[in-house]
């Protein structure tokens, strides 16, 4: 009698989990199998845009661009089709990266994206596939960007001590692309540098051996302005050259923190 126990016991757990109910909503074989478990919507259509500037340094676009200079608009991925439209413009674009360009200030400008995919009617049944985002920018002439002004804040590393920089336009070379001048770097020793401007960001720019102006010496100089236009990022790093500089050269970064003044 007791070596028929175990096999109750094994017969039993048989008959238990043939009677088990299979409850799982992510497997197809169970009854309650949810073919829309993980099915993830595709996001509202957007797109972002922005300037090149040179090198790896790109200048965010809110809604302003200056005329002559590559605009690039890039539409969020996961589409199988973009459609452009810009301003009164009856030319199709349909690449996600479209880059754009404005011979003229003209003002205001509307830019439509009109993306397309396969819509997935068995899980959300109002999917048509289709969706269309519009905004508006504003073609301006150099002199006239967001960017010309005068900030005054701090760098990070010093925060009590305050001084002010200035960005104002000053054409040297449209064959560079240097198109206004830095006053107030806080290295010491420094010259105006020109700068490689956008409409929302600038760097230093190298021609003609200009980012050689600072002693310490300056490099990656770089400013972003707030999508408000009232305040003003800038991130560089400093040197020391001469005789009594260490070797290897120690590069020391800072940040300037500023508030438009003017």
């Amino acid at each position: 009698m007791k070596k028929l126990i175990p096999l109750f016991l094994a017969l039993g757990m048989l008959v238990w989990q043939g009677c088990k109910r299979c409850d799982d909503p992510t497997n197809p074989e169970c009854e309650n199998f949810d073919p829309c478990w993980d099915a993830q919507p595709l996001q509202a259509a957007d797109f972002k845009m922005w300037q090149p500037l040179r090198l790896d340094y790109t200048a965010p676009v809110y809604d302003t661009v200056f005329m002559n200079k590559t605009l690039v608009l890039e539409a969020d991925s996961g589409y199988e089709s973009y459609e452009w439209t810009i301003g009164l413009d009856t030319t199709k674009r349909h690449t996600r990266l479209e880059p754009v360009e404005f011979y003229a200030p003209y003002g205001r400008i509307d830019i439509t994206l009109v993306v397309r995919w396969t819509p997935d009617t068995l899980c959300y049944p109002e999917d048509d596939g289709v969706d269309t985002v519009q905004k508006t920018i504003y073609v301006v002439d150099v002199k006239e960007l967001p960017i010309w002004g005068s900030y005054h804040g701090y760098a990070t590393s010093a925060p009590e001590d305050t001084f002010t920089m200035r960005l104002t336009h000053e054409e040297y070379t449209w064959v560079t692309g240097e198109v206004g001048i830095l006053e107030g770097l806080p290295v010491a020793g420094c010259r105006t540098p020109y700068i490689i401007s956008g409409a929302t960001a600038f760097y230093l720019g190298t021609s003609s051996g200009r980012i050689e102006v600072c002693d310490p010496h300056g490099r990656k100089v770089y400013g972003v302005l707030s999508p408000g236009y009232d305040s003003l990022v800038v991130t560089y790093e400093t040197y020391p050259v001469g005789p009594d500089a260490p070797s290897p050269t120690p590069f020391t970064q800072d940040t300037f923190i500023g508030t438009r003044i003017r």
